[in-house]
Order: structure tokens, then C-alpha cells, then sequence
């Protein structure tokens, strides 16, 4: 006999076809039966088995069966696991095969309907032959137990038999007539199947809403996408041509083509004029400034080309000289530029210049300019070199989203074919999605092959080969046709009024879009470049490209609504979850990290020199477009302005004074989100009604009605026990209903409120010191029961009566309370220590657990009470146990402990600590699950930041008391992580001990306190982010005043610290010694120190200090009062005022900024008008140029590159400093 497992299971939630007026009764079902020989095993999971006793199956191929027509009957009941299997004999063609089930119900219930006595169905009809009033689960597998037959050479189904066990997912088979076989199953795996006969039926804009709703907004955001696409395409074309310079001369005659490549970074481009020189062997071009008269903006990640002319050639070019003049708003003013090419147009010889830096005035090392040598191929196709270049291309070229948004300068591979590939993706990943699509809640696969830490099966590997042949061909296909179609021939005659292609509806929406596109076109001298290097199909191929593209989308939405009207409302929806997060997590994360590893791994092997050939303009067609549009200039144009040394550190102050604001608000918002999220979780853990939970439990237990004893009023060992007997059994095992009848087992599970369940029995917990013998003068060896601690706790066994070893064994059989008396380790129950009123005590001892009612729970008390389970001995007594209301989703540990001190009397105390297990629950748990992560988001940011601030800093991070705070933020939230998991995991072990036992006693103290602890960690964490923005706002000038104030009289306030302290501390002696023995809130040394520190502040105890001793009290009290109140804190007080005078001086003086007043000149700037907004830009650029005349600048500007080549290397100066 062999038992194999069976990961193959076909299950489905699907709901079945059903007639009311169906004679036979039946549910039906359909499955394919594909292999003669297989056995057909069907189960059936009832959500609830009290309403059917019994399925009848019936079984017919081709054609639905009735309770008299079918090919194979037989039946499920729970005494064969609801589960039967018929073998293959009773099979004779492959095909659709129906299943009828027909439910028995249970005696009394009637032939199909009755009337149930509770519920939600209560006093009416209650019909179990309707499918949606009578859920289940159905599972139809068809598998087989094949040997092979030596001598036919094939697998036969006859020598051995099946026994199928669904609960533990294993096949058995049984083929005693056999030996030496060896076993194995099928991956196959069979899809989700439509039934087009009833599919359309059960359409439903209710069940079918959530995919609907997704189809609808994938469609309106592909048309909107390709609308933007189609405009950028067109201005792609424009954007990519050759302009020529604002500052060229209509005589000149050599030509060079300059590409500046701007940097894929936040905020690379720039809005700064830029100027440049450009030095060869045979001169230089004098200062020009990069700009074509239309782009007054240097974008993200782009590539532009200019035409600059020159009145002779510049022969070798050695270096570029580049800057900006800084005048951009905000972020706009940096640049951060990649690299420059020039290209001779005349000889095709090209020439690179590598930066790879910002131009920026952000830090003290920073520098808005930059001399940029020659390099060789060699220099520029290094590994890092050609990584970073490989890396922004693939982003551009090859992301699935990037690319749309980033197209590559010259690929023909237009935004419109992206967007729709991109479109295809999605439509074809979703269909394969859907076709293998099985819940969680059928049944899983079990793991069959294990490669290190990974666990898969042959099934999973199966389905996703499968997905994978579903979709990438069909996107491989339209990727590849859209590719290696050639372009159209752009005519490069930009007379040429055919190449204009619109759309009028779209081009008059779309005109102020395209506004500044048209203007570029006018100045034109050579339109984009498009490569058509590797197509090899024809234009027209484009077109079916086109088609399938749109006719599979198509097609494959429509099977998805398909699949979403056969599946119903739930499956869909789990489907479109499951589907959504796994779509983006593949994109957001699995794509950036394939980009970077195609990245290094063309860097590494292929050098990639095709990147660096000229480009094919043509000199006479540059010539012809450049003369018929230009003429020229008639006036002097200034280029960007050079900065000197003073207007150099001006600029670069302004920067860094925008930067800082522009990171406080950022700082503060980031701060705030921060702090709502820890809001959001630390709230989740308690819930507002948890006093109500408290007092109402406080009301049964410790201050009872109805003249029952009171929990703090016990004050002997009777009284204690009176206690249990009166009040706390009679609430914790309810018995009778108020109007005195008996109450129903199922609701005396509950304690007396019938609100809260008892998580199993309660339980009573003794511990006890040993018994100590001692010699006394005059009064000789005397037995003596000491003050509790871990050193003295009693940990023997004992039999009744506290009789030491051996016990009556025939006694304690019959007994109660036979474990009452032997003693249990802290560690084996999860004990956790309890610190009471007088002293702290172990979590373990001697435990009588109760019984789950009243008669054997006061049986058990009685027995205690008789063999004198309370006596000398005992010094803690502990009522445990735990509830659990449905209602509000809290369990509460309720621990009553009363106190046995070796002074005598008893003292209680009380801990009712209500929690939350189950975080995830109710209509905020998907909320807080998403907190939680972003949670993890937060700290991980903070953690690289921190790490980020030391290695930057180098030692310096925590000078500021900021970095400090942040720094225990982190480690507060890495042990509330810590701390989150371990009570999930406790959490589990505790429920599943309940669960394989609710009548033992489960311990929820470790639980209880390790959720106190968790708490805590939040509430510190909540602290230090609320004063964390506070910290934030202090780059304002006017709330920063207050740190001032404290930072400026810190050493001051230390040296008082440490002089309060010491005097404070010896009126607490004092006090603690005089009056520690009669007056309570003396009688410990913290307890003195509450009391003295009330009384500065108007609260004093003076009254019970007078009436046990007057002249002490009076010489005590004035004292302190004069010392303390009057001097020290006058003192302190002086010392803060004169602080704040020097601070208040300071920030009088104090020109800057402030925050509030930075974000609201931002805020109008937002909204004032582009007009406005131009023409401060435009006075910018004008201050420093009116008295600054041509000869002068390039003076300065001469001065200043012959001090920027100084500092260069010798072997890079020496070629350089013969021209200067």
C-alpha cells in the first residue's frame, strides 16, 4: 500500500445550477472528465453540517441527471468524511460529465424546510434546497492508481485500488497483487473552464461591479494615455531636431552640432541661462550661451541639439568651459549635466566631454560651473561609464512604464505603440491570471520539491510555464512587429506643409500644449533624427500590429467578464486582489532590478560603440534650412552672466537658505505622516470602550451590588474566602436567567454580563515561603514563616493538608483539588513575576484549576477549605483567569490578588488588563495593515538616513539633540517591530492551546504583559514623533526660540539640576526617616519624594505631619517651603528669564526668513500669474548686466578659467595653458 500525496486537487466555489421547481431536487454540477482508467472522488465541506444528513450524488455523462436517469449514484454523509469515490469501471467516454446533488435533511426539519429557533432566520421558513440559503464547498478530483504493463507496454488502471483522504491531502493505493512499483502523479493542472450555457445568466452589475469598474478604468486610462502620447509624439519629433543658437552669426560658415545630455535625476533640468566656450587647437568661440530663442528649459533627462556656427574651424577641440547663471526658481536653478558632445559636421568627427555632476550652489562645495576636457573612447566606455549610460537607456528603452514617459532621443518606437504594448501586457497577464486562478481557501498544493530555503511544486512550476506561453508571446509578437517596422520617411523640406498630421477635435483641445512645440518648429534647421538600424519589415507591419493589439485586448476583456460572471461576486473580487498586488510588485520592483543587472551586464561584456557614431546630417540641407529662416542679428545679446567671488557666496546663501526651508516643510509633512500612522496603530491597540470593559468587570468583582462582599473590604482568610463563594463564582459561573430559569449550557460559557466568554476555567494561584526554626532570647527555638522573596518561596510537593510525600493515591483520585498541592515552575506555565503592594512575587506556585461551572468549582473550593490550603504559610493568593467579548473584539486578563503579608491582614490589589489579540479585524483592518507597512517603509527610511548622517558627519551626528531624538525613534521602532511579532507569535501559541483544550486553563499573563510592553514602546514612540515636530518647526525663527531659550542656559540649568537634587534629596531623607513610620505618604523613600514634589506646587500634607509630631513638622515644613519654593525655583526662574532676554535679543536682530512666512510667499507664488511669474524671472536675469559691458566680461571671464586651470592636474593644464 502506498499513501501519496495529491497536490493536484481541482476545487471551486462556484455557484451551481438550480431550479426551484426541479423535481429531483438537485444542485448541479460539471466537471471533464479526460482519461479512462481515473477514479471520480467527490467532497463536500458544508459551512454548516446540522442542517443535512445526507447528499445524494448522482452521476451522468453528457446530459444533466434526475433522481431516476443517470449512469453512477451514490452518497455523503459524515460518517465516511462526507466524501466517496467511484472507480472507473462505471465510466466509458471522456467528456462533460454532470453531478447532481440532492440534500436529505436531518430529522424533524421536515422534507426541505423548517423553522429554526434562533438565528437569522428565526421564525420563518428556511429552505435547505436553495443554494444560497444552504452554502458549501464542493471538490470533484479525478486521479487514478495506473501500473504498467510490461508486456503491452502501457499504463493499465485495473490491479490496483483508490482510496482518496481530501482532510489530509493524500491518495491511497492499494495493489496487494503487485510488487517492486514505483509511484508517481500528474502535474497537470486543469484551467478554469466557462460554461457559456449559463455564464450570461448570471450577469449582475452588482457581482460583477469590482472587475467592471477595473476594465473601465483600464480603458479610459489607455485613451487618455494614448492622447497624451500622440501629442508627445509629435512634439518628440520637433524636440529632437537641430536648433540653432540665439547667439550665431548669419556669415558664418563652419558648422558644429552640440548634444547636451541631461541627467535622469529629481529635478536635473534647470531653467538657469547657460553659457559656455568652447576651445580647440586653432581658437575658441568666446562666450556663448546655450539657448535657441523657444526652450527656455533644460529638461529632465533629455537630449538636445543645437547648431552653433563659427566664422573659422577650432580645429581639435580640447575642453568645454560651462555654467549656468543661476536665475532659475527654486530647483530649477541647479543642473545636473551628464555629458556634452560636439560634432564637426563638416569632417563627421565627434567629440565628448564627460561631467556627471551638478552644477548647483546647494553646498559650500558646490560649483555652478565646470571645465570639461576632451575624452577618448576609452575614457568613456569604462564600466561605470557605460553602466549609468546602460542603465538610463534600458529604464527609457525597456521598462514597461518608464519608457512610455522617457522615450529614448531617435527610437522610432513611438509613446502610442508603448502605451499599447503596455496594454496588451496587462489584458494578457490578467487572462492568464484568471485561467489558473484557484482561492486560498480551496485546496492548496503541497511543497513536493525544496532547492535550498524555496518550496515549490510541479504544479506551480507547471502553471506558471503555461502563464507565461499565455502571455509573452502574444506581447513578444506585437513588441517585436512595432520595432522592426521601418518608419516613415520624415522629409526633411520643413516647407513641406504634408507632414503636418492632425487630429482637429484633439489638435484645438491640445493647441496651448503644443504652443511653445510650434514655435521650435519654426526655428528648425533639421528635424529629429529617427535611427531604423535593425528593422527589416515593412511600414504596413505596423498596422497589424495595430490591429492585434486592439483585437486582443479586446477578446481578452471579454473573457474576463466571462470568468467574472461564472465565478460570482467573492472569487472575483479575491482574484482582482491578487492579481493587482502581484501586477505592481512585479513592475515597482522585480523590473528596476532586471534593468540594473541587464545594466552591468552589457557594461561588463559589450563596449557599445554605435552609441558614438556621427550623426547623418547633411551640411548643405543644415545650410539651406539655416539661411531661408535666419538673418543677421542686429543688436549685441548678452550671454549668461559670470558670477564673481562676492556675488558667487551671495547666490550660494540664497540657495541654501531656500534649500533649508524647502527641507523643513518637507522634514514637517513627512514628520506629520509619520506621526498619523503611529497615531493609526498605537489607537488600534486600544480601543476607547476598554474603561467600559474595566468597569463593568471592576463592578462584579471588586465593588459588587447587592450587599455581596467587596474585593477590597477582605481584610482575613474569611473574608477571602466568603469572596470567592459570594461574588466571584456566582459572576464568573452564571446559572439562572434574572427571571429565575435554569440558563442554557451555551450561554453559561459566559460570566454574569453574558457579553464577555470565559476563555476557559479560572484558576487559583498560591504562593508560600518555607517554614524557618530560629533561636530567640528568653523565648528559645521558636518556628518562624519570613517575609516572601525568590529565595524563600516553597517549591516541595505535598499531599493534602501540606503532609509531606508519599501521598494516598486512592484519595487524590478521587479528589478535586489533587494538583492544588504540588508545585509548578514559573517557566512551564509562561509565569511571568507580579509585584503586589508589599513585595513581587513568582509566576508559578501551587494552581488549583476550577472547572467550567459553578458545583464542581465550589466542590473544589470546599476541599481546599478543609484540608487548610490557606494558612501560615501563604503569602500571595491569585484569582486568574480571561474573557473575551465578541462584541468589541477585547480579551481581558483579569488577575485578583490578595496578599497574606508575615505583618498579618490582607492586602489586595487588582489587575483587569483588557487587549486586543486580533489587530486585523472590523472595518479599519485592512487600514491598519496598511499603516503597518508603511510603518516599515518609515523606519527603513530613518534607519538609511541616520546610517547615511553618521558615515557624512563622521562622528559629529549626535551633537545635535535632533539626531539624538530620531536616533531613538529608530530604536523604538525596531523593538516595537520586535515586540509586534513576538506577541503575534505568543498570540498564536495561546489560542492554539485553547483551541486543543477549552476546558484547561491557557495563561494569558505573558500575554497580557507583553502587549503592556508593546504599548509602551508605542506611547514612548508617539512621544519622541510628537516632539519630533515640534523640532521640525523650530527652523522657524520665532518657535525655534524656544529650543534657543534652553540650549542657551543649559550649563547653567545643569549645575542648578545637580544642586536641586542634592538639596531636594535630603528633605526626602529626612522626611523618610522621621515620619516614615506613622504617616503614609512617608512610609518609603519614593513615595516621600511624590509627596515633597506635590507640595511645591500648593499640594501639601502639612495636616498629618502637625498631628503626629508639631514641632518637627512645623520645623520641616517651613524650612523646605523657604529653601525649596522660594530660593531654588526663584533661581531657576531667573536663570530662564535671563535667557530669554539674551535669546529674544538675538532673534529681534535676526533678519531671515521664517518658516511660516517662507511657505506662504510659496504658496502665492504657486498661484500668481504666469505673466507676473515671468517677469520677476526676466528682472533676475537682468540685475548685474545693465553696467556690465562685453570687453569686461570676457576679462573676467579669461581671469577666472586661467585660476579654474591651476588647479588642474599638470599632465591636464599643460595642453590647455599655452591658449589662456
Amino acid at each position: 500500500m502506498i499513501i501519496q500525496p495529491v497536490p493536484g486537487l481541482v476545487s471551486g466555489s462556484f455557484m451551481p445550477f438550480y431550479t426551484p421547481d426541479d423535481a429531483s431536487r438537485c444542485f448541479y454540477h460539471e466537471f471533464i472528465y479526460r482519461k479512462i482508467g481515473d477514479y471520480v472522488c467527490v467532497f463536500i465541506d458544508q459551512e454548516d453540517p446540522m442542517k443535512v444528513r445526507q447528499y445524494d450524488v448522482f452521476i451522468r455523462q453528457g446530459e444533466y441527471p434526475t433522481h431516476l436517469t443517470y449512469d453512477q449514484t451514490t452518497f455523503l454523509v459524515a460518517d465516511r468524511d462526507w466524501m466517496s469515490c467511484i472507480a472507473p469501471q462505471h465510466f466509458t467516454k471522456v467528456g462533460i460529465t454532470y453531478v447532481g446533488l440532492r440534500p436529505i435533511p436531518i430529522p424533524g426539519m421536515g422534507p426541505y424546510e423548517w423553522t429554526p429557533l434562533n438565528g437569522p432566520y428565526y421564525g420563518s421558513s428556511y429552505n435547505i434546497s436553495d443554494p444560497s440559503m444552504n452554502p458549501y464547498n464542493l471538490t470533484i478530483t479525478t486521479a487514478g492508481c495506473m501500473t504498467w504493463d510490461k508486456k503491452k507496454e502501457r499504463w493499465g488502471g485495473n490491479k490496483c485500488v483508490m482510496d482518496w483522504y481530501p482532510p489530509r491531502y493524500e491518495v491511497e493505493c492499494t495493489c496487494n497483487t503487485e510488487k517492486d512499483l514505483t509511484f508517481g502523479n500528474t502535474f497537470y493542472v486543469p484551467p478554469n473552464t466557462i460554461d457559456f450555457s449559463t455564464a450570461f445568466l448570471k450577469f449582475s452589475p452588482q457581482d460583477q461591479a469590482a472587475v467592471l469598474s477595473l476594465l473601465i478604468l483600464i480603458l479610459l486610462s489607455y485613451i487618455i494615455l494614448m492622447v497624451w502620447a500622440r501629442h508627445q509624439d509629435k512634439k518628440d519629433i520637433v524636440k529632437w531636431g537641430v536648433t540653432p543658437l540665439m547667439d550665431n552669426n548669419i556669415d558664418d560658415t563652419y558648422y558644429y552640432m552640440v548634444t547636451v545630455y541631461t541627467g535622469m535625476r529629481k529635478d536635473a533640468g534647470t531653467q538657469s541661462r547657460i553659457g559656455f566656450v568652447v576651445s580647440g587647437s586653432e581658437g575658441d568661440t568666446g562666450v556663448r550661451e546655450l539657448f535657441d530663442g523657444v526652450r527656455r528649459e533644460i529638461g529632465t533627462a533629455t537630449v538636445n541639439h543645437f547648431l552653433m556656427t563659427t566664422p573659422h574651424p577650432l580645429g581639435e577641440i580640447d575642453y568645454v568651459y560651462i555654467w549656468h547663471d543661476n536665475s532659475g526658481e527654486g530647483s530649477k536653478a541647479s543642473w545636473y549635466l551628464n555629458r556634452v558632445d560636439i560634432e564637426d559636421i563638416q569632417d563627421k568627427q565627434k567629440y565628448f566631454f564627460l561631467c556627471g555632476k551638478w552644477l548647483c550652489m546647494d553646498t559650500p562645495d558646490d560649483n555652478i560651473d565646470a571645465v570639461l576636457p576632451v575624452c577618448g573612447k576609452e575614457n568613456v566606455t569604462t564600466f561605470e561609464n557605460m553602466f549609468f549610460m546602460n542603465t538610463k537607456e534600458n529604464l527609457a528603452e525597456n521598462h514597461i512604464w518608464i519608457s512610455i514617459f522617457f522615450r529614448p532621443t531617435s527610437s522610432h518606437f513611438t509613446r502610442c505603440q508603448r502605451v499599447t504594448c503596455l496594454m496588451v501586457f496587462l489584458m494578457m497577464s490578467m487572462i492568464a491570471n484568471a485561467i489558473y486562478f484557484t482561492p486560498a481557501d480551496e485546496f492548496e498544493n503541497p511543497s513536493l520539491v525544496r532547492v535550498g530555503p524555496l518550496k515549490f511544486s510541479l504544479q506551480s512550476v507547471y502553471i506558471s510555464v503555461i502563464s507565461a506561453l499565455i502571455s509573452t508571446p502574444t506581447v513578444f509578437l506585437v513588441v517585436l512587429m512595432f520595432r522592426k517596422s521601418k518608419p516613415r520617411v520624415i522629409n526633411q523640406n520643413l516647407q513641406d506643409p504634408s507632414l503636418k498630421y492632425a487630429i482637429p477635435a484633439i489638435d484645438s483641445i491640445a493647441e496651448k500644449m503644443l504652443k511653445e512645440s510650434k514655435e521650435l518648429e519654426k526655428t528648425l534647421v533639421a528635424k529629429g533624427i529617427i535611427k531604423a538600424d535593425g528593422t527589416i519589415l515593412p511600414f504596413w507591419c505596423a498596422y497589424i500590429a495595430w490591429f492585434l493589439s486592439l483585437a486582443g485586448t479586446s477578446t481578452v476583456m471579454f473573457f474576463l467578464m466571462l470568468y467574472s460572471m461564472e465565478w460570482g461576486k467573492q472569487k472575483s473580487e479575491m482574484w482582482l486582489t491578487q492579481f493587482v498586488l502581484s501586477f505592481f510588485e512585479a513592475s515597482a520592483i522585480l523590473d528596476p532590478v532586471k534593468v540594473i543587472l541587464m545594466a552591468a551586464f552589457f557594461a561588463f561584456i559589450f563596449t557599445q560603440l554605435d552609441k558614438f557614431k556621427p550623426s547623418p546630417l547633411d551640411r548643405n540641407l543644415i545650410l539651406r534650412n539655416y539661411r531661408q529662416r535666419f538673418s543677421c542679428p542686429t543688436d549685441i545679446k548678452m550671454p549668461a552672466r559670470f558670477f564673481t567671488t562676492e556675488t558667487i557666496q551671495e547666490a550660494r546663501k540664497e540657495r541654501q537658505r531656500e534649500i533649508m526651508m524647502a527641507r523643513a516643510v518637507k522634514e514637517c509633512i513627512v514628520t506629520i505622516l509619520f506621526l498619523w500612522i503611529i497615531y493609526s496603530i498605537s489607537f488600534s491597540n486600544r480601543d476607547d470602550r476598554s474603561f467600559r470593559v474595566h468597569d463593568i468587570i471592576s463592578k462584579h468583582f471588586i465593588y459588587p451590588q447587592n450587599n455581596k462582599p467587596t474585593f477590597p473590604a477582605i481584610k482575613t482568610t474569611v473574608n477571602f474566602i466568603d469572596w470567592l463563594k459570594l461574588t466571584a463564582f456566582p459572576a464568573l459561573f452564571p446559572e439562572y436567567e434574572y427571571n429565575g430559569e435554569k440558563m442554557h449550557w451555551r450561554w453559561r460559557q459566559y460570566y454574569a454580563d453574558l457579553t464577555n466568554f470565559r476563555v476557559g476555567p479560572p484558576r487559583l494561584r498560591q504562593v508560600r515561603v518555607v517554614e524557618e526554626e530560629a533561636d530567640y532570647p528568653f523565648f528559645g527555638r521558636i518556628k518562624t514563616f519570613p517575609e516572601y522573596s525568590f529565595t524563600s518561596e516553597e517549591s516541595k510537593d505535598f499531599c493534602f493538608h501540606w503532609k509531606p510525600l508519599p501521598c494516598d493515591v486512592e484519595k487524590e483520585a478521587y479528589s478535586f483539588s489533587y494538583n492544588g498541592w504540588k508545585h509548578t515552575s514559573a517557566s512551564s506555565i509562561w509565569g511571568i513575576p507580579v509585584t503586589g503592594y508589599y513585595t513581587t512575587y513568582s509566576g508559578g506556585g501551587y494552581i488549583t484549576e476550577l472547572d467550567v461551572n459553578w458545583d464542581f468549582s465550589n466542590r473544589t473550593l470546599n476541599e481546599l477549605n478543609k484540608f487548610l490550603w490557606f494558612d501560615r504559610q501563604t503569602r500571595a493568593v491569585f484569582l486568574e483567569f480571561t474573557l473575551y467579548s465578541a462584541n468589541l473584539n477585547l480579551f481581558t486578563y483579569v488577575m485578583l490578588m490578595a496578599e497574606f503579608p508575615e505583618t498579618g491582614g490582607v492586602t489586595t490589589m487588582s489587575t483587569i488588563y483588557p487587549m486586543r489579540i486580533y489587530q486585523h479585524h472590523g472595518n479599519t483592518g485592512v487600514y491598519i495593515i496598511f499603516c503597518e507597512v508603511m510603518f516599515l517603509v518609515f523606519l527603513l527610511g530613518m534607519i538609511l538616513k541616520v546610517v547615511y548622517g553618521m558615515v557624512k558627519t563622521k562622528g559629529n551626528y549626535f551633537a545635535n539633540a535632533w539626531n539624538v531624538v530620531d536616533f531613538f525613534c529608530i530604536v523604538g521602532g525596531c523593538i516595537g517591530v520586535a515586540m509586534y511579532f513576538g506577541r503575534f507569535i505568543l498570540s498564536n501559541e495561546t489560542l492554539g492551546k485553547f483551541k486543543d483544550d477549552p476546558k484547561n486553563f491557557v495563561n494569558f499573563q505573558h500575554l497580557a504583559f507583553w502587549d503592556l510592553i508593546f504599548v509602551l514602546v508605542l506611547s514612548c514612540l508617539v512621544f519622541l514623533s510628537t516632539i519630533r515636530v515640534v523640532g521640525v518647526l523650530g527652523y522657524d525663527k520665532r518657535i525655534g526660540e524656544v529650543f534657543r531659550v534652553v540650549d542657551n542656559c543649559a550649563r547653567d540649568l545643569f549645575w542648578f539640576g545637580i544642586m536641586f537634587f542634592y538639596i531636594f534629596m535630603g528633605y526626602c531623607m529626612l522626611g523618610y526617616l522621621v515620619f516614615g513610620r506613622n504617616i503614609k505618604a512617608y512610609w518609603n523613600i519614593f513615595d516621600t519624594m511624590g509627596t515633597l514634589f506635590i507640595s511645591m506646587i500648593g499640594k501639601s500634607k502639612f495636616t498629618e505631619l502637625n498631628e503626629q509630631d508639631p514641632i518637627m513638622a512645623q520645623f520641616y515644613f517651613f524650612t523646605y517651603i523657604l529653601l525649596i519654593v522660594y530660593v531654588l525655583l526663584t533661581m531657576f526662574l531667573a536663570i530662564l528669564c535671563d535667557s530669554i532676554a539674551v535669546v529674544h535679543a538675538q532673534t529681534k536682530n535676526d533678519r531671515s526668513e521664517e518658516l511660516v512666512a517662507f511657505i506662504i510667499e510659496q504658496i502665492k507664488k504657486f498661484f500668481s500669474s504666469s505673466k507676473k511669474k515671468q517677469q520677476e524671472k526676466q528682472l533676475k536675469n537682468d540685475i548685474g548686466h545693465g553696467k556690465q559691458k562685453p570687453i569686461e566680461l570676457l576679462s573676467d571671464l579669461r581671469l577666472n578659467l586661467h585660476d579654474i586651470m591651476k588647479k588642474l592636474p599638470e599632465k591636464e593644464r599643460d595642453p590647455f595653458m599655452t591658449k589662456i
